[in-house]
């Protein structure tokens, strides 16, 4: 059988609202203490930072296993087939709640531990049930 992509995605932008918030506060002050060019310059590290810690997750869910790669350079690749899942959690903080993102850690049948960790997702509780649907777990 093929292995098809069923989900893939970086962390939601809103999972670095802070970074952004800072970035945004900061071009602002700056704009209005006539000092728009050093704000910028500023500004555009904080929405650097934020593309960077972004874009250097990537989460997949196949057919057959889920995976998380870390890095931009070098990589870090943590993957579960399907069938050795035991259990998943979600995790949202109030703030987490009010944005709709989370952390969904999925735990092995081998050592009950979280192996494969999907941290600052858009909607977590719809992504474990996409893996428990791909499982065939009603």
């Amino acid at each position: 059988m093929s292995e098809t992509i069923v989900y893939q995605e970086h962390p939601s932008w809103l999972n670095y609202a802070g970074l952004l918030l800072i970035g945004g506060c900061v071009l602002l002050v700056a704009t209005i203490k006539e000092n728009a060019l050093g704000g910028l310059l500023i500004s555009a590290i904080f929405f650097i930072l934020a593309t960077i810690f972004r874009y250097r997750r990537l989460y997949t869910i196949t057919n057959q296993r889920v995976f998380m790669r870390v890095g931009l350079i070098a990589n870090n690749t943590s993957e579960m087939e399907l069938r050795h899942i035991r259990g998943m959690n979600v995790y949202q903080n109030i703030f987490e709640r009010m944005l709709g993102v989370g952390t969904v850690e999925i735990i092995s049948a081998a050592d009950g531990g979280a192996e494969v960790v999907f941290q600052g997702i858009s909607n977590p509780v719809s992504v474990k049930e996409q893996v428990r649907t791909i499982k065939g777990v009603p």
